[in-house]
């Protein structure tokens, strides 16, 4: 199965929670993924165009 950089992600997240975790949560450590790559490597790890609200995105 070839899975995609996003879905990978979210199986991580979900793995090291063990399964507890919120929509809410899920996306911002997605984001927070996006944000430390694009830091470090000047690219997103995923494919996601992100939308900047006030609390967040």
């Amino acid at each position: 199965m070839n899975l995609s950089m996003l879905e990978k992600l979210i199986v991580f997240f979900v793995c090291k929670i063990k399964g507890n975790i919120t929509k809410t949560q899920l996306l911002k450590f997605l984001y927070l993924a996006d944000l430390g790559a694009v830091k470090w490597q000047d690219k997103q790890l995923t494919d996601v165009d992100w939308r900047y609200y006030l609390n967040g995105p």
